[in-house]
């Protein structure tokens, strides 16, 4: 269809458009018309890909000279194909139509048939830096990416799909962790590139002779092999400098690394719990190893111009090799961020290491934490446009916080339902009264243990399809099986539906996940545990019925990712744990330089990734699903009202405090009610429309009042 967003005419390439759609392109056209940042806020399900993709082709048709690329950035392989189906589904639909002077299209009346696909996807690899192009308006990259360290036209809207994580992934990218097998494994690489350089003393003495002309001359390293692993940063008062001269011979480097990876594991044998400034650091390390700040910094570079230099391309040697590659990243952002606050070195020990040997230290860790999100985002800065969009992102006030920028449009979108097809329920007790939490301190309570059994029990017998429960941890999740087993409630459960867990074998959990699908095709339907955070939670959709019911378990659980759901159980709010020492740093510095309370924070973080799970029941607008919220802390309006308004509109204070029994009543009701006759065709008009009725400019305008929600 031909659809007219304020005064714009685009082609959309189904036969109808949600009045949520229209609104969010229409937000989009204004971040776009007024060359700024935005931060739109819509349910997941919603087609927020195909929007992005008709207001930018549009744009890149029409305004080439101001409009130049659309880099659209997401987290997973599944999200990018997904992308790359919509631009090539547009792009055919373009083909169908003549675009005129005055800006409107004529139908060239041309057969589906004959119309070529003139689009190919080269490839999509999220580990990779170099980033193919789909076509020559369109790129693809992973969010993991350091979009600056690409040549890319700064005319350009760079999109990043569920970017309710942003901040960690900006965290993630100029942090580096040290374990004393990743320093043993780098020390063995520093002894096999001595080995391959007196090789190349003996046979190819030129080369190394050019290398090190090459590098007095401050030419660049033609580099094939992306081994480097963290995209830098660099502070604007170090681009110009050269690779010093003390690490310009190879063997005066590859010394220099010695000296570097002994004093490191000589560290880690000292310390168990530590935390320090990096001028801290940097004035230890030159006392007893004399490495000076400006050498550490080229210490990544250098690196890379020598295994270009010995071409070292083999894969197992690049894997080998990515372990010292993080022992350089460590020393060169210690280098530049000599005197930074918002960087701290923590030394800990890992408790997700069993230590089956004598040695204490072989579970100790270093960390180079930084601690501002915006470090990494600044570079992002100057790209044209900026969109961060997601069905979880409020409140919105915090990202431009955490990332310092100033967005032009922060707007939530509303979806407008053809019926009402989500409940959502907090359910605080159970059917003796009990209050159902998940704190620390009554996490082992039988009775509340006892009581979310009860609850999974209730829900199995009453639900059509597919059952996710999410828990916050492995050790809690095998704990609380462990208890349902001897109870004999996991037997109760199976009489119903069969069970299926996802492990941290990832084989497994893929088998886990097919069996799932197959029971629930076979109509009996099945019930899925897993963790937070997991494979389950970060990247894989239930449609249909796969997905009925979700449950939260634990005030720690912190991701559900479930598509077309038609049921789901949160037991618990997914606070983060806070005696972890990288977090504890990370609050301390959010408290004292963003002025952002350690309350705040966690509530925040802990219920966007609620709300990203929940978010997961509604794919489209034939689906439906219940949302059980099952601890007593989510009626708390602190936490509650951090969740999207979508959400939030319908939950409604007669299902909040519920017990068991008025849970289960609840959701027989909704179901049966949602077990009628449906057409999605007889809410065009109000849940969908057609090009007729998104012509009238009076339908628009309520459309805008009815679906934006400003925060």
């Amino acid at each position: 269809m031909i659809i007219n967003v304020d005064n714009l005419q685009l082609l959309f390439p189904y036969k109808y458009v949600y009045p949520e759609q229209y609104s969010y392109m229409h937000q989009l056209k204004t971040i776009l018309d007024s060359k700024g940042h935005g931060i739109l806020e819509m349910p997941s399900g919603s087609g927020k890909t195909i929007c992005i993709l008709a207001i930018s082709v549009i744009f890149l048709i029409r305004f080439p000279k101001k409009f130049e690329k659309l880099i659209y950035c997401t987290r997973t392989v599944p999200e990018v194909e997904n992308a790359s189906k919509e631009l090539k589904k547009l792009l055919v639909y373009y083909k169908r139509y003549k675009l005129l002077q005055d800006g409107t299209f004529l139908l060239r009346h041309v057969d589906d048939s004959n119309i070529e696909i003139n689009t190919s996807l080269l490839g999509v690899v999220l580990s990779c830096r170099k980033n193919l192009c789909l076509n020559e308006d369109a790129m693809h990259l992973p969010s993991r990416t350091e979009v600056d360290s690409i040549d890319l036209t700064r005319e350009a809207l760079v999109v990043f799909d569920e970017a309710h994580n942003i901040d960690n992934v900006c965290i993630d990218t100029m942090s580096v962790t040290l374990t004393p097998t990743i320093l043993q494994i780098a020390e063995e690489c520093v002894h096999f590139l001595q080995d391959k350089v007196k090789f190349f003393k003996d046979s190819h003495a030129d080369v190394l002779e050019q290398e090190y002309n090459n590098i007095l001359k401050g030419l660049p390293s033609s580099s094939r092999t992306e081994i480097l692993s963290l995209p830098m940063t660099i502070p604007t008062n170090y681009v110009d400098q050269t690779i010093p001269g003390n690490i310009r011979k190879i063997d005066h480097f590859l010394h220099h690394l010695k000296r570097f990876v002994q004093y490191m594991k000589a560290r880690l044998k000292i310390y168990d719990h530590a935390k320090q400034s990096i001028s801290s650091f940097l004035s230890e390390l030159y006392k007893h190893t004399y490495l000076e700040p400006n050498t550490l910094r080229f210490s990544s570079e250098r690196l890379q111009i020598l295994t270009d230099t010995l071409q070292i391309y083999n894969f197992e040697n690049i894997s080998k090799l990515k372990n010292l590659v993080s022992l350089c990243d460590f020393a060169t952002l210690i280098g530049y961020y000599t005197d930074s606050d918002k960087f701290s070195v923590v030394w800990s020990k890992d408790s997700s290491i069993r230590n089956y040997i004598s040695d204490s230290n072989t579970n100790s860790i270093v960390r180079l934490c930084c601690l501002d999100s915006s470090i990494a985002f600044k570079p992002i800065l100057s790209f044209k446009s900026i969109l961060l969009t997601s069905g979880t992102l409020t409140p919105m006030s915090m990202y431009s916080k955490l990332l310092n920028f100033t967005p032009l449009i922060s707007t939530s979108i509303l979806t407008v339902l053809p019926r009402q097809s989500i409940l959502p329920i907090i359910v605080s007790k159970g059917n003796d009264q009990i209050e159902l939490s998940t704190r620390h301190e009554s996490r082992d309570d039988p009775n509340i243990i006892r009581n979310y059994g009860d609850l999974l029990l209730s829900m199995v017998r009453v639900t059509p399809d597919g059952i996710i429960c999410f828990f916050p941890s492995y050790s809690y999740m095998e704990y609380v099986l462990s208890e349902w087993y001897h109870r004999g409630v996991l037997d109760q459960i199976q009489k119903y539906k069969l069970i299926y867990i996802e492990t941290q074998d990832i084989n497994e959990t893929n088998d886990a996940l097919v069996n799932f699908k197959k029971s629930c095709n076979c109509g009996r339907g099945a019930v899925l545990i897993s963790v937070a955070r997991g494979k389950v939670s970060e990247g894989v959709d239930f449609k249909h019925h796969f997905g009925r019911l979700v449950m939260f378990n634990t005030y720690n659980i912190n991701l559900i990712h479930v598509v077309d759901l038609f049921k789901c159980i949160i037991f618990g709010i997914p606070y983060l744990h806070t005696q972890n020492a990288v977090f504890q740093v990370r609050l301390e510095y959010l408290t004292e330089k963003l002025n952002i309370s350690q309350r705040d924070y966690l509530a925040f973080d802990a219920m966007r990734h609620t709300a990203q799970c929940a978010g997961r029941v509604l794919r489209s607008k034939k689906d439906y699903g219940a949302m059980i919220f099952a601890d007593n802390r989510y009626e708390r309006s602190s936490n509650y009202s951090k969740l999207p308004v979508w959400i939030t509109n319908e939950l409604t204070s007669g299902n909040k405090s519920l017990s068991t029994e008025n849970a289960v009543h609840e959701v027989k009701n909704f179901f049966s009610s949602m077990g009628n006759d449906f057409k999605i065709i007889d809410s065009k008009g109000h849940a969908i429309f057609d090009e007729l009725g998104i012509k009238n400019t009076e339908t628009k305008k309520k459309i805008l009042e009815k679906t934006l929600v400003d925060v």
